[in-house]
């Protein structure tokens, strides 16, 4: 299976000239644009809340909702069979624009740095929603990967 990254020049400057004067600490990951793949299995799967067998977890926290959300996501590509740098799309809904910048985002750059071996995002789509399946939920992460 093969994989080809598409980045298409001068975004990684236009979205730091967009988002920097509103968010000063916003620093972007080299993130794909596109990505090929030929061959392999495909995983897609449903949203990944931060909920546990005691309810939300991070109540009123979208970091700590964040990272447990992209745990869940990791698991879920690891049972398939996969690994991390496998995925090659991640689509964020979230309730809450400022936390998703001061919590979420650092959030998503820190797991990803944790957890590829490449240090690569993939296509990333981050969309804020009115509300999610539960008042105290902050954020919901969906993803695809491509594997052998």
């Amino acid at each position: 299976m093969t994989k080809r990254f598409i980045e298409l020049p001068g975004l990684r400057e236009a979205y730091m000239a967009t988002l920097t004067p509103v968010i000063p600490e916003y620093r972007p990951i080299s993130i794909a644009h596109g990505v090929v793949t030929e061959g392999g299995k495909t995983l897609r799967m449903s949203g990944w809340p931060a909920i546990g067998p005691n309810g939300i977890i991070g109540k009123g926290d979208m970091r700590t909702q964040t990272l447990q959300a992209m745990d869940y996501v990791r698991q879920t590509i690891e049972a398939a069979g996969a690994t991390w740098d496998d995925v090659v799309y991640l689509l964020f809904y979230f309730v809450d624009r400022e936390k998703w910048w001061r919590e979420a985002l650092p959030a998503r750059t820190e797991f990803i740095q944790k957890h590829s071996r490449t240090g690569r995002s993939p296509c990333v789509t981050a969309v804020g929603v009115a509300g999610l399946m539960h008042p105290d939920m902050l954020i919901e992460i969906e993803a695809t990967a491509v594997f052998d």
